[in-house]
């Protein structure tokens, strides 16, 4: 006869819980609340006591705490957790952090290294954006054709096949006549305008002239 004997075990229910060092109590007021659930998280603090550990760890139990302690007699505030759920919360966490994608307007560091950076559709670097997996940006500037103070515009354009720069000017009272032009940068030479350069020579539209 087999006798199997099954055992269940309530392991830790899925939750945003925030790490945070020992409890400490509120500033000032003994009534000014400290530990409050957000949109971040539940969080969890920690209390010395004679455990293995040195410590036991509590979670908020309301939305908003007060200056008692987590384990003051009669506290329901914060609710005592094991072991056992204090290794499914800890793990939870660091997952948390380490799958989690993270949307940001701006993220200001000194110095970022990865290996595993995606920029998608949207993105800006500098006063580049990425369009259809290519960056893009505009320019500006002024110049003098002939005694004629014209504004150069246009748009610049870099892609796994190379660089191309759009520019135009004109279309002004000083100067009626509108002039565009491009420059492109690839692996089979420099063009600007008509003039091109490849690798056996110099070509005006397409005729090789030197």
């Amino acid at each position: 006869m087999d006798l199997k004997t099954r055992i269940n075990i309530e392991l830790a229910k899925p939750a945003n819980y925030i790490p945070m060092g020992f409890w400490r109590a509120p500033d000032g007021s003994a009534t000014k609340p400290y530990y409050r659930i957000t949109d971040i998280g539940i969080p969890m603090v920690k209390r010395p006591a004679g455990t293995s550990l040195g410590y036991t760890v509590w979670v908020l139990n309301v939305d908003v705490s007060n200056a008692t302690a987590p384990d003051a007699a009669g506290n329901t505030q914060w609710k005592l957790i094991d072991s056992l759920e204090i290794i499914y919360a800890q793990n939870a966490y660091i997952e948390r952090l380490q799958t989690e994608i993270i949307t940001a307007q701006y993220i200001e560091s000194l110095l970022i290294k990865t290996s595993n950076l995606e920029v998608l559709n949207g993105a800006k670097i500098g006063n580049f954006q990425i369009n259809n997996g290519r960056l893009t940006a505009s320019h500006w500037y002024q110049t003098y054709i002939g005694n004629i103070l014209v504004a150069v515009t246009g748009d610049i354009i870099l892609s796994s096949g190379g660089l191309v720069i759009n520019s135009s000017y004109g279309g002004t009272t000083e100067h009626p006549q509108v002039v565009t032009w491009s420059t492109e940068v690839t692996s089979g030479g420099i063009k600007v305008g008509s003039m091109e350069i490849r690798r056996d020579g110099i070509y005006r539209n397409g005729t090789l002239v030197l």
